[in-house]
């Protein structure tokens, strides 16, 4: 996956734009990208790489609720997905 795509994906998620957020993971998705993937290159990476400005140190913890709840939003809108990559893993035993 290319910095260009985190990059997009991290932009909406500063704004804390959830709805282009969900769109865009979910336009990955339908493009054929794996789920796999999108955990591994961009959800996990979003999470962990999370730095606060310290001029808003007492409103940092909202920031961070606020997109772990944009991930978790992310994670169930791709539970199809999920449920997809699990069948053709059981198929392929």
């Amino acid at each position: 996956m290319n910095k260009k795509i985190y990059d997009t994906f991290i932009a909406y998620l500063d704004k804390e734009d959830k709805d282009q957020a969900l769109l865009y993971i979910l336009d990955l998705l339908k493009q054929g990208e794996t789920i796999q993937s999108v955990y591994e290159n961009l959800l996990v990476p979003s999470l962990v790489s999370f730095e606060c400005p310290e001029k808003e140190e007492e409103l940092c913890i909202w920031y961070e609720h606020t997109r772990t709840s944009i991930i978790r939003t992310i994670l169930e809108a791709s539970y199809p997905y999920i449920i997809e990559k699990r069948e053709k893993k059981s198929i392929r035993r």
